[in-house]
């Protein structure tokens, strides 16, 4: 790729993660604020669940389509689908069925979709060199769509309530459908599936992971981290109900928290150029110890402000350091491994992990246990720290990085 088509498609990248993630963060108050009006804290295992079995679906879907059309197509077309879906539910409004449970539910599948596409095509069209220093101008970019779509939000519900502040969502996603359908037309070809005879199976997406150790520790890794970000989700939101049982303040409270937590990763994402020189390896181990202190505080005094404290570490690190860490990880593999193979373990695992959390909880509240909750976090983090290490020696084998 000439350096003018590279520095286009970077340029183009940024504004997709602007878009996308401005899109989210508009969205994600006042969903989580109306969920909880509606059904109350108790219900969020249950919604959990939906978010798995729905993800299930949508990611087979998308596995066999990842080997028939190149990964901007599929990005631009589901951000139009996704428009288009939220604008319906929108206009019916309570003649949905279960109205809070779908545009949860939605809101948890979408942004893995288009987050995780975006990922992939840039991990195609990268070497680690170049990913070492792009991947965190292209993180700050989400990060300032993020607070553009927060601020956003913030104004629309002072002004108009929460209901009305969903609307901004959909001239984003439609934003982003435009952008990344004029930027397949420049595309290299190494981001569009190599030829084959074949239609995939629903099922193929799995095989890829189950022939692959290195995306089986992968896996497990996020399994280990979503359920303990989960977790820590489940009490930040039984607190904050507490805290903040009126509706509007509930959202403007959460609001103010994910600006906090986007400042908090943007400074993180501004300095994923330099910390990556110490090794990808090193940050990816690293994490999890730092982590691990904040959240051994909330198991031993779990208050509100604690809880936002324990979530704004957690997700800060889980939108700098650890993605851009996690995503130089898949460049050394092949297409197939860095598509197919990426969906299962990224969007099934992320949400799929909602749902095992949501079983277990359920589980723990039935037999009165919810109080442990803070100390299984810290086990969690435990097991993340040891697959950590494991993978950053096998990245170290595949590519011969001295770290």
């Amino acid at each position: 790729m000439d350096v003018t088509r590279r520095w286009g498609q970077v340029v183009g990248l940024a504004l997709l993660a602007l878009l996308i993630l401005a899109s989210y963060e508009a969205s994600r108050p006042p969903i989580e604020s109306l969920f909880l009006a509606l059904h109350g804290a108790e219900a969020l295992p249950r919604v959990w669940i939906g978010v798995a079995l729905g993800a299930t679906l949508v990611v087979l879907g998308y596995n066999r389509l990842s080997t028939q059309a190149p990964i901007l197509t599929l990005l631009g077309a589901g951000a139009a689908l996704c428009a288009g879906l939220l604008a319906a539910l929108l206009v019916l409004g309570e003649a949905v069925p279960l109205r809070g449970y779908a545009l949860y539910i939605f809101k948890d599948i979408y942004i893995v979709i288009l987050l995780e596409a975006f990922w992939s095509y840039a991990n195609t069209i990268f070497d680690r060199k170049s990913a070492r220093w792009v991947y965190g101008g292209l993180l700050v970019a989400g990060t300032s769509g993020s607070l553009i779509g927060g601020e956003l939000a913030g104004r629309v519900v002072q002004a108009y309530g929460t209901d009305a502040s969903l609307w901004l969502t959909v001239p984003f996603l439609g934003a982003v459908a435009v952008v990344a359908l004029i930027m397949q037309r420049s595309a290299p070809s190494s981001a569009k599936p190599p030829p084959r005879k074949e239609k995939a199976s629903f099922g193929e997406g799995f095989q890829v992971v189950r022939q692959s150790d290195y995306l089986w520790l992968i896996l497990l890794l996020l399994l280990a981290v979503q359920l303990s970000i989960t977790l820590i989700d489940y009490q930040f939101n039984t607190l904050v109900e507490a805290a903040y049982p009126e509706k509007d303040a509930r959202s403007l409270f959460k609001a103010d928290m994910y600006q906090v937590l986007n400042l908090i990763a943007l400074g993180l994402q501004i300095c994923a150029g330099f910390v990556l020189t110490l090794g990808v390896g090193r940050v990816f181990v690293g994490l999890p110890a730092v982590t691990g202190i904040v959240v051994v505080a909330v198991a031993i005094h779990p208050v509100v402000l604690m809880a936002a404290a324990a979530k704004v570490v957690a997700k800060a690190f889980d939108y700098s350091l650890f993605r851009a860490s996690k995503e130089m990880l898949y460049i050394p593999l092949t297409y197939a491994e860095k598509t197919q193979g990426k969906a299962i373990i990224d969007m099934l695992t992320y949400r799929v992990a909602k749902g095992g959390a949501a079983v277990l909880l359920q589980a723990m509240i039935a037999l009165g246990l919810a109080w442990m909750v803070g100390w299984m976090v810290v086990g969690l983090i435990a097991i993340w720290a040891g697959l950590a290490v494991a993978i950053a020696r096998r990245y170290r084998v595949r590519t011969g990085a001295e770290e």
